[in-house]
């Protein structure tokens, strides 16, 4: 249905009220008020909507301003972004057959391209926090001046457990992107996580600064702005708490979708972490079967000798 089939529909049904108290309180007939009447449902029917938080979205909110319409170039560009992200909010969607069909070639087409390029700025991202964790990590080493296990900090080359200078190791290593051994540099999950963690603070205040109150609501606090960005992040996007001011903001899109690429991080450190855990019990386990099997033929090679020396 739209805006002004609705509008119409709203416009009835408080035509409708108004003349059925003016019939019963006798006034009928009297237009001064009647338009007063008209006047105080209308008010009050925003008051409902308000505090129930419909307002934001509804028909009557749309009425009131052309600026308050869903569809715009922002809300264009915040809906663009959220379908290739796949976050999807659920608050905003097109209505008609043909802005869903091109919404779903659309998405066909960009959520793989948007999964390269986060992958691709997650990698720039996993190169650049690992070149400033190796600095640190190297001026620390020098000041407390100690040596350190290499698998324990992560960044492994060698596949066999030693003990090295972390400054000497560290100097050969260089981290660049064009080079496979540099791609294998691991990220502790210590270190990833916090930063999410803290760019995810940082999303929650940015939307809480900038969703000042609107009517009687006020904008989201910060636990709701945190949940908000958590929901976000982790591209679950249940839309249940949604800001008001900046609804369809493309940058509140934008920044997610920069925040998408520090995920990326996180997961590559995670997988990289499970990759060598995994790789380490098979290198355990085919140790005890080669363990076992040269035991059995050196028992069954000692029994051999026993019989031939009787």
């Amino acid at each position: 249905m739209d805006l002004e089939a609705t509008r119409a529909i709203i416009d009835e049904i408080l035509h409708n009220v108004t003349l059925v108290t003016l019939k019963l309180t006798n006034n009928e007939g009297d237009s001064q008020i009647y338009r007063s009447l008209r006047r105080i449902y209308a008010h009050n029917y925003r008051l409902l909507l308000e505090a129930e938080g419909k307002l934001q979205g509804s028909s009557l909110h749309k009425i009131e301003s052309s600026k308050h319409l869903t569809w715009s170039v922002g809300s264009g560009v915040f809906y663009s972004v959220t379908l290739i992200s796949t976050i999807g909010y659920g608050t905003i969607a097109c209505n008609t057959s043909v802005g869903r069909i091109l919404s779903i070639l659309y998405a066909t087409v960009g959520i793989p391209l948007m999964l390269v390029v986060i992958k691709d700025i997650g990698d720039l991202f996993h190169a650049f926090f690992s070149r400033i964790y190796v600095r640190i990590v190297v001026k620390l080493s020098d000041k407390i001046g100690l040596t350190f296990h290499i698998t324990e900090a992560c960044y492994c080359f060698l596949r066999e457990r030693q003990i090295v200078n972390r400054r000497a190791f560290f100097r050969r290593m260089k981290i660049d992107l064009s080079d496979k051994k540099s791609r294998d540099v691991k990220l502790p999950m210590a270190v990833s996580v916090p930063i999410l963690f803290i760019y995810m603070i940082i999303c929650a205040l940015a939307v809480e600064y900038f969703d000042d109150a609107e009517g009687v609501n006020k904008g989201l606090d910060f636990k709701k702005s945190f949940y908000f960005a958590f929901i976000s992040l982790s591209t679950i996007g249940l839309g249940d708490v949604m800001p008001t001011k900046i609804h369809y903001s493309p940058l509140v899109a934008m920044m997610f979708l920069f925040g998408l690429s520090l995920v990326s991080v996180v997961n590559t450190s995670a997988y990289l972490r499970m990759e060598d855990g995994f790789l380490f019990a098979i290198r355990r386990a085919e140790g005890a079967l080669e363990r076992i099997h040269k035991e059995q033929h050196a028992r069954r090679g000692y029994k051999i000798f026993q019989v031939k020396s009787h």
